[in-house]
């Protein structure tokens, strides 16, 4: 998997090759972030023959007779490590030459920091097995047995087959092994040695690897106590490493105990953990940060659903967001009838992130602030709802006079494609593999302190603590429209419905709404939605920070964790981007619920659509060469065209919401597309340098450069 990794045959989309050739700690790259993936990489091969060694020393006896047989066994086992390592390098400099520019020296400096920090590793655990472990000479000393008995022995005919340690088992033949001393030699038979013996020169040995996997996994704990503060927020290639190492460790140590039962032991012990997670007490959720979980559980049902989403209580919610409007009107009074914009961002890691800032910034800029002056709601998916969440705040900072230099500054797009890669896999290798032990406390309730805490934590520190706040802190912004309204849409995982997460109550988005009738004779139209705020009342919902309101919005599976609500039956959330990676779909539901105020006030609808992928691509060829490409095809062309059949749907609600607007409604696409010379920037949460100046050159392509003319001259 890794030589696949590091050859970008494998997770290619979301640019973990990139983890290992242009590793970061501290924001930079270089000979100290190569040191520590050397170190990381040293770790996870030590424990690989660690490993090895404890569950196939025997098949070699002798080794036993040998002055320093683990570091034997490491040597003769050396082909695959070899192998990677020859491959990384080369990768490392293809990669730092190709695309990073990097000088000689700045190259030799990288690869020489990985080979400082793989032997950095591999000596302090020859150091310690040199120690602690005895050879067989030392043993039969023990045993008080004389050296000339053992001489004597040495020097008795040489077999070529022999009993192995175990009855049940054979060793391997082997006639020659490299020494330490990197020499070819032959075997030694080992026959005329008391089995006894050369078991206890093993078993030795194997409780001392013991005994470093059991440091190795209390060290690893202890730093997870510590990675809130950068200097312990490793590389993620080293934190890959360390998981791997560990996961190794955790299987070798559970065959080393189980012995010649460990399959079955495996399947029993897998049943009974599988078994155990089902009792809250046993497992662990991720909690949303902010949400009062004492009160007790919400009933999650379709009744439920149906009497929030009443007519009192929707009419309620549009009379809230009608005084926003007419505020947002008050405050473009210059213009007759201004035109009314919508902002939907799409995800896309943080390629997505930093374009939708970019872009944000440059189009703002272009209009001379009309576009936030006039934006009434900003929606999106995942990573794009990052960019539009920090520029929002950073509008309302500079609307206030508290920002510091230019809201145009790039400073600012650089802030939000800061890497939260490291925050993640360090809290994987260091916290969640095993159980998150640590928590923190807000009001009455204990929240773990997990992957999604420490991305959370992290995030705020790059984006400088502005978004430090919760949804309650935009309540009063928002009505007084001196800020958009921002609304997140995370996917429940139960049923596919929206949770329509802001600021402000919004019951009437909570299925689609007629233009003409409301929601009266509308019984057989399903509610596809819930309005967070309204349905969890009673659990201090406002109280939700916006740190966890994106983050969930951008919950990719595996990479953070679904929340979990406190509802009967529970549900949790997911990424926003599996039902709509846009959010085209519930700007046009809003504009339909206000549809007669728009045609009364406004000059027309303008919908800025900023999107990490294009709109119109190319077709590809169907793959269906092989077997496994048939069977795996089916799998593929749902994933690979999600973004494709939202896009569609979007079209229809777009071309519908036309047939039913009196003002005419323009849309402006902004669209991610690098240099022809360029890969596309991953979809992760870090990115490179050369990606992130390839994002920057794209906000100022033709394509983009003539849809800010347009949107220039729509709202002039």
């Amino acid at each position: 998997m890794f030589f696949l990794t590091i050859l970008n045959k494998l997770f290619s989309t979301y640019g973990i090759s990139l983890l290992f050739l242009d590793p970061e700690y501290l924001g930079q790259g270089g000979y100290v972030s190569f040191a520590l993936v050397g170190v990381g990489f040293g770790a996870f091969i030590v424990t690989w023959n660690l490993v090895m060694y404890i569950l196939n020393s025997f098949r070699f006896p002798f080794l036993a007779t040998l002055r320093w047989p683990l570091a034997t066994f490491a040597i003769n086992n050396s082909i695959l490590p070899i192998a990677f390592i020859i491959s990384y390098v080369y990768c490392v400099i293809a990669y730092q030459v190709k695309y990073e520019f990097s000088s000689t020296k700045d190259i030799l400096l990288d690869v020489g920091g990985f080979f400082a920090g793989f032997a950095f590793m591999v000596l302090i655990n020859a150091a310690y097995f040199q120690f602690a472990n005895k050879d067989i000479i030392n043993i039969i000393r023990q045993k008080r047995r004389t050296l000339r008995i053992l001489k004597r022995e040495l020097h008795k005919k040489r077999i070529e087959k022999y009993e192995d340690l175990e009855d049940a088992e054979y060793p391997f033949f082997v006639e020659y092994y490299i020494s330490n001393n990197l020499k070819l030699k032959r075997t030694r038979s080992v026959e005329h040695y008391d089995k006894e013996i050369l078991t206890e020169v093993f078993q030795q040995h194997h409780w001392n690897v013991v005994l470093v996997q059991i440091l190795s996994f209390i060290t690893i704990v202890v730093i997870g106590l510590f990675i809130e503060r950068p200097i312990f927020l490793l590389p993620s290639a080293t934190n890959i490493f360390l998981s791997f190492a560990v996961i190794t460790s955790v299987y070798g140590l559970f065959k080393f105990t189980s012995g010649k039962w460990s399959t079955t032991a495996f399947f029993i012990a897998f049943i009974l953990i599988n078994v155990a997670t089902k009792y809250s007490y046993l497992s662990y959720q991720n909690k949303v940060f902010g949400l009062d979980y004492t009160k007790g559980n919400k009933e999650y049902s379709v009744d439920a659903l149906t009497k929030l989403a009443n007519k009192k209580d929707v009419q309620k919610d549009i009379e809230n967001t009608h005084l926003i409007l007419e505020n947002w009107l008050a405050k473009n009074k210059s213009y007759k009838k201004p035109k009314i914009i919508f902002i939907c961002a799409s995800g896309g890691g943080h390629r997505a992130s930093m374009f939708t800032m970019a872009m944000l910034q440059t189009a703002d800029s272009v209009s001379n602030g009309k576009l936030m002056k006039q934006t009434v709601l900003m929606t999106g998916a995942s990573g794009g709802m990052l960019g539009v969440a920090y520029y929002r705040e950073l509008y309302y900072q500079n609307s206030l006079h508290h920002l510091k230099g230019s809201l145009y500054d790039k400073k600012y797009t650089f802030d939000v494609a800061k890497d939260l890669n490291s925050a993640i896999t360090a809290s994987i290798t260091t916290n969640d593999l095993f159980y998150p032990l640590r928590s923190i406390k807000m009001k009455e309730n204990k929240y773990k302190k997990d992957r999604a805490y420490m991305w959370e934590y992290q995030f705020n520190s790059n984006t400088h603590q502005f978004l430090k706040k919760n949804l309650a802190d935009y309540v009063q912004p928002e009505k007084s429209a001196q800020i958009p309204m921002m609304l997140n849409y995370p996917v429940i995982t139960n049923d596919a419905r929206y949770l329509l997460v802001a600021s402000q109550p919004m019951r009437y988005m909570m299925k689609p709404y007629n233009t003409n009738t409301g929601w009266i004779n509308q019984n057989q139209i399903e509610v596809d939605a819930i309005d967070y705020q309204s349905y969890f009342s009673g659990f201090h919902p406002l109280d939700m920070p916006i740190s966890t309101a994106v983050r969930i919005n951008a919950t990719y599976p595996w990479i953070l964790p679904n929340a979990t609500f406190p509802t009967t039956p529970e549900f949790t959330t997911m990424d926003a981007g599996i039902r709509d990676n846009l959010g085209t779909g519930l700007a046009c539901r809003f504009i339909s619920v206000y549809k007669k105020w728009i045609n009364e006030n406004t000059s027309g609808i303008v919908i800025v659509e900023i999107r990490s992928l294009e709109k119109v691509d190319a077709i590809l060829e169907l793959d269906r060469k092989s077997w496994f490409s048939k069977v795996t095809s089916p799998f593929g062309t749902i994933s690979n065209n999600l973004t494709n059949l939202h896009d569609y749907n979007n079209d229809a609600f777009l071309a519908y919401l036309k047939d039913n607007v009196k003002v005419p409604i323009d849309i402006v696409r902004f669209e991610y597309t690098p240099d022809k010379k360029s890969a596309k920037a991953s979809m992760s949460f870090r990115l490179t340098s050369k990606e992130k100046n390839d994002i920057l050159l794209a906000t100022q392509n033709t394509y983009n450069q003539t849809k800010l003319k347009v949107l220039k001259k729509i709202l002039n």
